[in-house]
């Protein structure tokens, strides 16, 4: 019986939720990008990256717009390491129709959303597809080998959820 040797690898994941926006549903605030901006500029300045990496983002436009905010810092402030990472969007790291799911719920309900939310069949999804996603990324860097490190881009209530 012929043993199969292991393949080393490494895979660090941040999960990071978007910045502050304006509104329930709405974009970032202007503070909202300046605060983003604030926190990995600080960040790149004591953290050198040297590891691949790749940065994924809930295809909803505040995370998007964290993810795009940090992959420019990543690329603007690297000194001689050149990073060139291009975000890509997948809908497992969303919160499904959630600002929807909200207004639909009865007025009393809506300062406890989440409770219901996570009940619901819409949460049940959201955690299930994050959940998905994650074990996807495990499973593929096992199989690939190496060293890796992504940067997510996600939702409060889905990493609550998944949590």
């Amino acid at each position: 019986m012929s043993e199969t040797a292991e393949k080393f690898y490494e895979l660090n994941i941040t999960i990071t939720r978007h910045g502050p926006k304006d509104g329930l549903g709405g974009p970032l605030s202007a503070g909202g990008e300046q605060s983003v901006r604030d926190h990995y500029l600080n960040k790149s300045n004591s953290q050198p990256h040297i590891t691949p990496r790749k940065v994924i983002s809930s295809p909803v436009h505040r995370a998007l717009q964290t993810a795009n905010i940090y992959q420019q810092v990543l690329k603007e402030h690297q000194g001689d390491i050149k990073i060139d990472v291009q975000v890509e969007e997948d809908e497992r790291l969303s919160e499904k129709d959630l600002v929807e799911y909200i207004n639909k719920l009865e007025p009393e309900k809506q300062g406890n959303w989440f409770q219901y939310w996570y009940h619901s069949e819409l949460g049940k999804r959201a955690v299930h597809d994050f959940s998905e996603w994650l074990l996807e990324k495990i499973d593929n860097q096992q199989q690939s080998g190496g060293a890796l490190h992504i940067d997510a881009f996600s939702h409060g209530p889905v990493m609550a959820g998944f949590v």
